[in-house]
């Protein structure tokens, strides 16, 4: 992209199937005002924008203009251990001894930014005593998925030139790869026992999210449980594009709202 001309031409295009109210939207097309020309406004971005906090510095600074522009619409949004106690109850209590039984779990976390809730979840099935398994990490940001293989990151509180190194009985249970959600039927994968989905279908207008959420069913196996977990507030926002879906949502009498989905439909 050379103009701004160009610039507003690839916001229209990825704005698209976007949530037309997000104030995220109105935010970057803002800074886009404010800017002289194309360099200008890459420079504004990488001074402070929403999509630089998130991605971390030197992720951002790795970004192409367009994905730079990208971060700012649907934020990378991500960081260590982020469940909520009820989650991470149903999930130690239920899934994982379930996936235990399993010869090689398959978990995909999308999208995974740079890495740190699928090392979240290696975490988890490592404690639980899971001997085969993989967590796959997908993101159509390539600079995320060069930092998530990289096993390094920025982490909240820590000063600004340190970061977090995960360890190596880590680092081999993930597998990184670029993915577009919108692309093909199989450009996510399939046959997972869990799927992990947060801090993303909210973004999109609530027909979008129908349709992910299909490709997400859709990715999971069906010949035993599996489980999707999405986030409580896209569940609270347009609970009525879940209705569809081949799955049926988890009840459990001790917590509302819980936001865990699975195959067993008996």
């Amino acid at each position: 992209m050379k103009t701004i001309d160009d610039v507003r031409r690839f916001i229209a295009a990825e704005t698209r199937r976007l949530d037309p109210n997000s104030r995220y939207i109105a935010e970057l097309l803002a800074i886009v005002d404010r800017s002289a020309d194309a360099a200008d406004l890459e420079a504004r971005l990488d001074r402070g924008s929403r999509g630089a906090y998130w991605a971390g510095d030197a992720t951002f600074g790795a970004m192409s203009l367009e994905e730079k522009i990208r971060a700012n619409l649907v934020t990378n949004e991500t960081c260590l251990m982020r469940f909520d106690e009820p989650e991470l109850a149903y999930l130690r209590e239920t899934v994982l001894p379930d996936l235990k039984t399993r010869n090689g779990a398959r978990i995909l976390s999308l999208p995974c930014s740079h890495g740190e809730e699928a090392v979240s979840l290696a975490i988890e099935c490592l404690e639980a005593g899971l001997d085969e398994f993989i967590v796959h990490g997908k993101d159509v940001q390539p600079s995320c998925i060069e930092a998530a293989k990289r096993g390094r990151f920025p982490f909240q509180g820590l000063p600004k030139y340190v970061t977090c190194e995960v360890s190596p009985a880590v680092m081999s249970r993930l597998s990184f790869s670029v993915a577009d959600v919108f692309a093909g039927a199989d450009a996510i994968g399939s046959d997972y026992d869990l799927i992990v989905c947060r801090n993303f279908l909210g973004y999109f207008a609530p027909q979008v999210i129908a349709e992910i959420g299909r490709k997400l069913a859709n990715a999971l196996r069906f010949d035993a449980d599996a489980y999707l977990l999405v986030d409580p507030f896209v569940l609270r926002k347009h609970p009525e594009a879940f209705s569809d879906l081949p799955l049926q949502r988890v009840r459990d009498e001790r917590v509302r709202g819980l936001p865990f989905f699975t195959t067993d439909l008996d």
